[in-house]
Parts: structure tokens; sequence; C-alpha cells
């Protein structure tokens, strides 16, 4: 088992990544501070050197890995290899170091990104061959409740799957389809996405807020969303 973190106040350092998309992200805070990040392109080559890198940014910032309290990842859709990767990885330090860890869809990680103005969210990543990632939101309270299944499939698919979502003002997120963005315009005022892959202050609010809440997971039970067979 780990030391107990030496965070600000006692708060554990949590670290975070995700490399579903082909821009992936790792991310460092304390107490809900983002404290650094870093962004890559997510090849598949990087199952060599985002552990590296992640010691790196540890040591950075003045702390040594057995300081880390707990972990978090995007757990999906997304690229295969990227899902895969970062899953494995995160099993491997929560068992390893002896902390919890989180699993965060994707697709949340883009709609807790998007312009908090809007009341609904539609997030998207391209899922390659024509088709899409895709999942819609309503925020209430200030906090998103998720109306759809995680949906992949092409842009008329997912305008009939979310063809029910009511909304006044809706923010897009991600990697948006053209007909499927002039399809919401069709219903009502549409924010253009302002994030297209996740960033690291919403991936490691999202972690903070499912760690403080008991949500951390046996790295055993950690499950990949893949939506879709690798091609």
């Amino acid at each position: 088992m780990a030391a107990e973190p030496g965070g600000k106040g006692g708060a554990p350092l949590v670290v975070a990544w995700d490399t579903c998309t082909v821009r992936g992200v790792l991310a460092a805070g304390v107490g809900g501070t983002l404290l650094d990040e870093a962004s890559f392109e997510a090849t598949k080559g990087h199952t060599t050197w985002l552990m590296p890198e992640l010691d790196a940014m540890v040591r950075g910032l003045g702390f040594t890995p057995g300081d880390i309290g707990a972990v978090a990842a995007g757990i999906g859709p997304g690229t295969f290899t990227g899902v895969k990767v970062g899953v494995a990885c995160a099993k491997a330090v929560s068992m390893g170091l002896g902390v919890p860890v989180a699993g965060i869809p994707t697709l949340d990680i883009l709609a807790a990104a998007a312009d908090p103005e809007a009341d609904a969210v539609l997030a998207t990543l391209d899922a390659r061959r024509g088709q899409f990632y895709a999942a819609a939101y309503r925020r209430a309270d200030g906090r998103l409740e998720r109306l759809t299944d995680y949906l992949c499939g092409e842009p008329p698919l997912l305008a009939r799957a979310v063809a029910g979502v009511r909304f006044r003002t809706l923010a897009l997120a991600g990697e948006v389809p053209g007909r499927l963005e002039g399809e919401m315009k069709r219903r009502g005022r549409v924010l253009p996405a302002e994030v297209r892959f996740p960033p690291a202050a919403a991936l490691l609010a999202l972690a903070g807020s499912l760690l403080s809440s008991g949500a951390g997971a046996d790295p055993a039970s950690l499950a990949p969303i893949y939506l879709k067979k690798p091609t």
C-alpha cells in the first residue's frame, strides 16, 4: 500500500489521463486544483512513454510516485488501442500503489467542458469510416445528466437517437459532423464546439468528484467502453 499522500492540507495527489482520442491528455492535481498538464498525440507507441511521462510530471511537481493518492482514466469510447492502453495503465498504477481508481467515459469529459451557458450538451467523437460516438446531456443545478446511451453510428442515425432531446440552448463538444450540427440548428439555438478533445481541467474535476463521492473502483472491475469492433 502507498504511504499517506503528501498533497496540500493532506489532500491526495490525483493523477489522470485520457488516451482514447488522437489527442491525449495527462493531468495532476491536489484538492481540485490542476497543478500540471500535458497533451500529446496518442500514437500506438504511447504504451512505452505514458508512464515515464507521468513519473516526470509527478517528480517535477516535487512529489514522488508514493505520494499519488488516486488515479483516474478515460475509459472510452475512442480508438481501440487508446482505450485499451489508458485503462490498462490505470489498473496497473492503482494496483501497484494500492490506491483507488476512477473510470470516466470520454464523452462525459467532453460534455463537462462544454459552454456552461447551455441547458443541454451534445458530445461527439469521430469513430472513423463515417461513424461517430455521441451522447446527449441535460444541465440542471450545475450538473450534467446523461439523456441517451453512449451511441455509435452515422450522423442520420445519431440525429434520430437524439431527436427527443429538448433544449433552449445546445452546446456542442468534440468532433461534430456537419450534418448532425445542421440538424440540431433546425431545432433551436446551438453553440459551436469550443473543445474538440478532452481537456485536463474537466478530466481532473470529474475525477475529483467521483473519487470524493467514494466511487473509486476496484481496479479489477475497471471496464472500457468500446461500442464497436477494432478496425
